[in-house]
């Protein structure tokens, strides 16, 4: 049952209400409150590809936080272990998506990069979106897995639909505790993020009348009452607004009507593909070719080329195409086959923020992959300086964010999870600091040297900027040799005004 199925606040009784006129007893209070610990809560998991180990793991420890407290919930995601909540072979998925938001409470939103190019993760925040507007009881829980605050401004500048959506929605510090490595520390980082859900749920399930999204609890029956008439205006209302309601959710997922055919299940969809795209990968890594758009196809053939582009590589033409509801790139070679890849495979570099540096040292590799060995290593402060050598770029392979960094002779990457936090995206700073005690800048942000004393009162001297590091605000100075002093925001001040 939907929330729709409920009355308005204030429209009717509450399940187990008593009787006009009567006063409420300590059993029926008990009664009503053990029915409403019993029911149901479903919670969505909305997350790209890219974070689809991570979400697992985090998907299975909440469920087990959760299941700890006190009352039934249900966390539903597409390729999660539990066959009733989540997307099984032969299902209509966009029906079991918008079903399983209709009856959520709760919509958790992993926040990383990756995730604002998901136009899959746009529609589900936007569908839960016009719910949360029809009850306000609803609400979306965004779990920041990577830094993204210094973005979501940017992009809901760029009429982004999920940073819009999420840039003034409070943001559960996740960053780090996703990959960390001391399981107890892990789950207690996912147990609070339950409790903080679970205590929203408890606060919500005290308003009248109480959500119930999963279908009702078993309850205690009340005294038997004579037949109510029939309120057949406000039944052909609900059935209009029903209609309505469908109409919406269908345009909405994309036209598939939740109608079954009796003569059969529907035939699986057709491989609609589009027309040739001018574009040019840069794989880094063998791309490997399946002989038709489906997982678990065999192996077909092996692009092992530094560009591949139409007319390279034995590619006469790229094209996107869909099937079975996923989104794939169609290789026609050199001879007619056609061939293909999974899109989120095969990685999009796009250009780093001018902005972003290494705030930490960082062990780089010659190839996007955790079996390439090390090469070299990055200093704090590098970025900027080597981009003489070209653009650096980041971009989603195996579906995991990876750096990739210009150097004078090759290319070298890292990656996200392997170094969560080392880079820091610095903006300018307006006006005028000084040192508000006397102290000394350090040459790094982590782990850095004593470097120039400052005594208080000192301004600082040319283009400052500021960033967020690991949840503390610090400010850099240029200094006489191309390197950077660095001071806590907590020790700088506005200058007086002269």
């Amino acid at each position: 049952m939907s929330i729709d199925s409920l009355p308005p606040s204030g429209q009717g009784p509450a399940p187990d209400a008593p009787a006009p006129g009567s006063a409420p007893t300590d059993q029926n209070a008990a009664d009503q409150d053990a029915a409403s610990k019993e029911r149901t809560r479903r919670i969505f998991i909305c997350y790209p590809r890219s974070t689809l180990e991570e979400v697992a793991e985090f998907h299975k420890i909440l469920k087990q936080r959760l299941d700890v407290r006190g009352r039934s919930y249900d966390v539903f995601r597409d390729l999660g272990d539990n066959k009733q909540e989540r997307i099984n072979p032969g299902d209509y998925w966009r029906d079991i998506l918008q079903a399983k938001l209709d009856s959520s409470i709760c919509c958790i939103v992993v926040l990383v990069p990756g995730i604002f190019e998901s136009e899959e993760c746009a529609k589900e925040i936007e569908y839960f979106q016009s719910r949360i507007k029809q009850d306000k009881r609803r609400f979306f829980f965004p779990v920041e897995f990577l830094e993204v605050k210094s973005r979501i401004g940017a992009l809901a500048k760029k009429k982004n639909a999920i940073a819009l959506a999420m840039k003034d929605i409070h943001h559960y510090d996740f960053i780090g505790g996703a990959f960390e490595p001391n399981r107890k520390i892990y789950e207690k980082k996912v147990d609070d993020i339950a409790d903080a859900i679970h205590q929203r749920v408890d606060a919500f399930d005290g308003e009248s009348p109480p959500m119930q999204l999963l279908g009702d609890a078993t309850e205690v029956s009340p005294t038997p009452s004579p037949p109510a008439p029939i309120p057949w205006p406000y039944i052909g209302a609900a059935a209009i607004a029903a209609v309505l309601a469908g109409v919406l959710a269908w345009n909405f997922l994309g036209g598939k009507s939740t109608d079954r055919d009796v003569a059969g299940p529907e035939p699986p969809p057709a491989i609609v593909a589009g027309p040739p795209l001018d574009v040019a990968f840069e794989p880094a890594l063998p791309v490997k070719l399946l002989s038709e758009p489906k997982v678990g196809a065999s192996a077909a053939e092996t692009l092992d080329c530094e560009t591949i582009k139409a007319g390279v590589c034995n590619v006469v033409a790229i094209r996107a195409v869909q099937a079975n509801g996923t989104d794939w790139y169609q290789f026609e070679l050199t001879g007619g086959a056609k061939r293909y890849v999974a899109k989120d495979r095969l990685p999009v570099w796009q250009e780093l923020e001018a902005n972003a540096d290494l705030v930490k040292q960082v062990q780089v590799r010659k190839k996007p992959t955790t079996d390439a060995a090390y090469v070299r290593a990055l200093a704090p402060d590098s970025l900027i300086a080597s981009r003489k050598f070209g653009p650096h770029k980041t971009g989603s392979i195996d579906k995991e964010l990876w750096y990739r960094i210009a150097q004078a002779d090759f290319y070298v990457f890292f990656s996200e999870r392997d170094n969560v936090g080392a880079l820091a995206r610095w903006t300018p700073v307006e006006g005028c600091l000084q040192a508000n005690k006397s102290l000394r800048a350090r040459s790094a942000v982590l782990d850095g040297r004593d470097l120039d004393e400052f005594v208080h009162g000192e301004p600082l001297r040319g283009k400052i900027q500021s960033a967020e590091v690991q949840d503390q605000k610090w400010v850099r100075y240029p200094r006489h040799d191309g390197s950077y002093g660095y001071l806590r925001w907590s020790d700088v001040e506005a200058c007086p005004r002269r």
